[in-house]
């Protein structure tokens, strides 16, 4: 009968891992000039610390293991706000206002649906449908698409008008057309 192998990394070579990480994050980490980059590497080093825990402990099932450290991290609140406010900043610098308020609208269903893809609503589908069909039929993210698109501003000052007088018809059209 063979042996399965348990243990991926040896318990020395995790505790050399967890010291380079510990070196990395009091040592490397302080010099970064940024207070913002120094949490987002410090939150960072927590699921790897987590992982090289399970691939060096007794526990066989490394893979499930791995996946639920991984899912833990992706899911926390710290983290999802976090990379919200990562992308929203990155947002902002976004010279173009039509530009950075079209992007600026798209990044939170954007967010919305990676988060329903990792929640636990097996129903990943019908989040993801309400999150784009709630997006596309409010009036404002319609007319900061116009905007983005529709450079020339009598085109889309009509345009605006046409879609503010059938915005509630059309709403009820992509709705349909979504669901």
């Amino acid at each position: 009968m063979k042996k399965e192998k348990v243990r991926v990394i040896s318990p020395i070579g995790a505790a050399l891992i967890k010291l380079g990480l510990n070196i990395l994050n009091n040592s490397l980490v302080e010099r970064i000039p940024v207070p913002e980059i120094q949490n987002d590497i410090r939150m960072l080093l927590q699921p790897i610390k987590n992982s090289v825990n399970v691939l060096s402990d007794k526990d066989p099932n490394n893979i499930e293991q791995i996946k639920q450290v991984w899912l833990n991290f992706v899911t926390s609140n710290q983290f999802n706000e976090t990379s919200e406010q990562r992308v929203m900043q990155a947002v902002n610098l976004i010279e173009d206002e039509a530009a950075r308020n079209f992007v600026g609208r798209i990044v939170v269903p954007c967010l919305a649906t990676i988060r329903s893809l990792y929640d636990t609503n097996p129903n990943n589908l019908d989040q993801i449908r309400e999150v784009w069909t709630v997006f596309m039929t409010e009036k404002e993210n319609i007319l900061a698409l116009l905007a983005f698109f529709i450079k020339d501003e009598a085109i889309r000052s009509e345009v605006a008008t046409i879609v503010d007088n059938i915005h509630d018809t059309l709403a009820e059209i992509l709705s349909e057309v979504i669901s």
